[in-house]
């Protein structure tokens, strides 16, 4: 969606295709922990939504540790168009880092295969299922007023 919206509204002539998995990670976490985005200094590393970040404060200090405990003990959540199923917080604390929402598929298989084939066999597949997800999510967008909006929590 922030690749559309560049490409729409940008006026550029090429664009690399990019995340808003980022974006939307650098707000929720501003607020789980209770400080302003401008004041924390991510690094990310990878491609799209093949990614894993580090957060610190304005002062240098990794503060990835910190972020993984309120993500887990947190009421926010995971972005719709992603199952809701927790990360192993043991595996964030060794990684030290937090990775992309998308990594569930590689890191939680099992389960996710398990939830996608009774979604496919009840409701449709996942193409399906996001690209209505994405047409209501842009329906939410036309309005100014409205808020990203998350629905689970990352600790499940």
């Amino acid at each position: 969606m922030v690749t559309e919206a560049v490409l729409r509204y940008g006026n550029l002539e090429k664009v690399i295709r990019i995340c808003n998995i980022p974006v939307a990670a650098k707000m929720r976490e501003a607020e789980v922990l209770g400080m302003d985005s401008e004041n924390l200094i991510y690094q990310f590393a990878g491609v799209n939504h093949f990614h894993w970040h580090k957060v610190a404060d304005k002062d240098s200090n990794d503060i990835a540790l910190t972020l993984i405990d309120k993500l887990f003990d947190n009421s926010k959540g995971i972005p719709k168009n992603i199952y809701e199923i927790p990360y192993f917080k043991e595996q964030l604390q060794q990684m030290k880092m937090i990775p992309c929402d998308y990594h569930r598929y590689y890191y939680r298989f099992e389960e996710i295969s398990t939830h996608n084939l009774e979604e496919y066999r009840t409701i449709g597949t996942r193409a399906e299922q996001v690209k209505q997800i994405e047409h209501d999510l842009f329906e939410l967008y036309k309005n100014p007023a409205s808020k990203v909006i998350w629905r689970s929590p990352l600790s499940g």
